[in-house]
């Protein structure tokens, strides 16, 4: 798949910021042009150039990023080397070992959640850091994930689209492997299967989505205070 860009400028009036109305008006206005003419805009297309914001980290180390020498190096996420950034498509090339993870740099300092992501006939078996799809997550669907144990059922694949949307470089070797279309047993389509540290996802949301995590459907100890 091949992703292009386009700038569209948004006006304001001085000292002021963007509004949501003004991004809405400024969407009404590219689509009536394109309506009328598409032309114009579609010389203004450009091939889109992926964001380098995912670092190697240590499972084990909050802010631990792996240098393209392969050493490890203490960094804060305003203090990453270049060289250690990359983007979405990097986990077509590079593969990782064990204690290793695809993390995004604004969330190095901080612990992560993990899920063992493998394709069924484990050419592909990695473990991916969750938190990207917690940011986003609508209660239902951490309600679905804890009904299903957090694994191998239609919300644990949600996560794993979700991981491959936010760019990150595992999902995208997963799927970048499922779309070579290898054969199966009796060369049926090989799947792939996502299973979550459920205690550490939602400990990870009551600190940090403290109103998402009071509506989950979470079973109360009955000998707790």
């Amino acid at each position: 798949m091949t992703k292009y860009q386009i700038t569209l400028e948004v006006v304001v009036q001085d000292g002021t910021q963007p509004t949501a109305t003004d991004l809405y008006d400024t969407l009404e206005g590219a689509l009536a042009e394109a309506s009328a003419d598409p032309a114009p805009l579609l010389s203004r297309l450009v091939p889109a150039v992926p964001a380098r914001d995912w670092v190697i980290r240590s499972e084990a180390g909050p802010g631990l990023v792996l240098t393209d020498q392969g050493t490890w190096y203490a960094c804060t996420p305003t203090t990453i080397q270049d060289t250690s950034l990359h983007g979405p498509d990097a986990g077509q090339q590079i593969a990782l070992n064990s204690g290793q993870v695809w993390c995004r740099r604004d969330l190095i300092s901080g612990e992560a959640v993990m899920a063992d992501l493998h394709s069924d006939d484990r050419i592909i078996d990695l473990s991916v850091d969750i938190r990207p799809f917690l940011e986003m997550a609508e209660p239902d669907e951490i309600n679905n994930l804890i009904a299903e144990d957090w694994s191998y059922a239609e919300s644990a694949d949600r996560v794993a689209y979700a991981l491959e949307a936010a760019g990150d470089p595992g999902a995208n070797r997963l799927f970048w492997y499922l779309g070579l279309n290898p054969g199966g047993t009796g060369n049926s389509q090989v799947g792939f299967g996502l299973r979550a540290e459920g205690e550490a996802a939602l400990r990870w949301l009551s600190e940090n989505r403290p109103d998402v995590h009071a509506q989950l459907d979470l079973d109360e100890d009955p000998d707790g205070p």
